[in-house]
């Protein structure tokens, strides 16, 4: 197995396995980024395109609160 100083790119895994029928083999590939590289890239993810539009235009609103009212936020 890999350490992660050896790692040089983050795993894409496509969603579009599961869609496919190959669940087994996005397990596999989702393990192996999580235990080896420690993260991953999720390719073609179940999730609106327009929830996905409002969150990049909401982030730079976000992370550009003063850090107390980042830290009053609930998640």
């Amino acid at each position: 197995m890999s350490s992660r100083s050896e790692i040089t790119e983050i795993p894409i895994i496509d969603w579009k396995l599961i869609e496919d029928g190959k669940k087994d083999q996005f397990l596999s590939q989702l393990r192996h980024a999580f235990v080896v590289v420690g993260f991953a890239y999720l390719k073609n993810p179940p999730v609106d395109p327009g929830l996905i539009d409002r969150m990049v235009e909401f982030a730079p609103r976000l992370f550009g609160l003063p850090q107390e009212e980042k830290d009053a936020l609930s998640m």
